[in-house]
């Protein structure tokens, strides 16, 4: 007598199989919203990048990152689209609402938005330069600086004037690659590439080492006692303004 040929499954084999595909189902629909949540944070990235840019286009035309009342600019992406079409992150600068310290400098956060799958999405920031984090960065605002080429002590306040790359202690002019140190009164004039230890530049102070004030032109002069006349090329003034005196570079 012939043994019968078994064929199907039984019931354990079956209850095995079903078992493995709903594992296999499990880790396959988790990898699959794992990699929706990679791509939208890759987009929000993105979008905070394509921020900074307009901010720094923003720098580039007004010398600050705030508009004229100390409010933030209007120009920012604010929201990022996820894989489905519907909002994953918001966009806002960071602090919410700017003081005068965020003249220049500023941070943006991606912060996550939409139904729960989203609720392990996490916050991101960015700095003006461009740094990535999770947690809020340091460098956000400035009320307060420090520069090597100025004696210790003293606050720095932000600049109203044309301010790119420079340290500053109420400056009103054109400010561009200046260091104003505490102990100064401030620039009203041209003071780009200038280091002012004291007293204040009205006038002209280009490429100048200011310690005692120019209301004057000064441009590439070493200024001790105080200017107020033509003091172009010159390496001293003393207190009257009188630089007639002084050797030439």
């Amino acid at each position: 007598m012939e043994a019968r040929v078994k064929k199907g499954m039984s019931l354990i084999e079956l209850m095995i199989a079903v078992a493995i595909l709903g594992i296999l189902a499990k880790f396959g629909v988790s990898l699959y919203f794992d990699q929706i949540k990679r791509s939208n944070k890759t987009t929000a990235i993105q979008v905070l990048h394509q921020n900074v840019n307009r901010m720094e286009n923003f720098y580039s035309q007004n010398g600050r990152y705030l508009e004229s009342g100390n409010t933030w600019p209007g120009s920012i992406i604010t929201s990022v689209v996820g894989v489905y079409g519907a909002p994953v992150y918001s966009v806002t600068f960071y602090p919410s609402s700017a003081t005068s310290a965020n003249t220049q400098a500023y941070c943006l956060v991606a912060t996550p938005v939409g139904n729960q799958m989203h609720s392990d999405y996490i916050t991101i920031y960015i700095d003006r330069y461009g740094n990535i984090s999770t947690a809020a960065p340091g460098n956000c605002s400035i009320s307060n600086t420090q520069n090597s080429l100025c004696p210790a002590g003293g606050t720095f306040v932000p600049c109203s004037g044309n301010c790119s790359n420079g340290v500053f202690s109420a400056c009103s002019g054109n400010c561009n690659n200046v260091t104003i140190c505490a102990g100064g009164t401030g620039c009203s004039g041209n003071c780009r590439n200038s280091i002012i230890h004291a007293g204040g530049c009205s006038g002209n102070c280009w490429d100048s080492i200011v310690f005692g004030g120019c209301s004057g032109n000064c441009f590439d002069s070493t200024v001790y006692g105080g200017c107020s006349g033509n003091c172009k090329g010159s390496t001293c003034c003393d207190t009257n303004g009188n630089c007639s005196s002084c050797p030439k570079k």
